[in-house]
């Protein structure tokens, strides 16, 4: 697996559409990230690790 990381100054000329949800898989909630744009464009993460927003403020 590969990753490839832009600057978010930098316009790739593609356009991007980045949606999140809190899914379960597997029993646990997770924090889904993607890039609904692109195919295989996401990341998840439990949301016990995910930053609070009113923290992250």
């Amino acid at each position: 697996m590969s990753y490839e990381v832009e600057h978010p100054d930098r316009r790739s000329g593609t356009a991007s559409e980045v949606m999140c949800s809190v899914d379960e898989v597997d029993g646990q909630r997770r924090l889904i990230i993607a890039d609904i744009a692109r195919d295989d464009t996401w990341l998840s993460t439990n949301t016990a690790a995910a930053c609070d927003l009113k923290e992250w403020q």
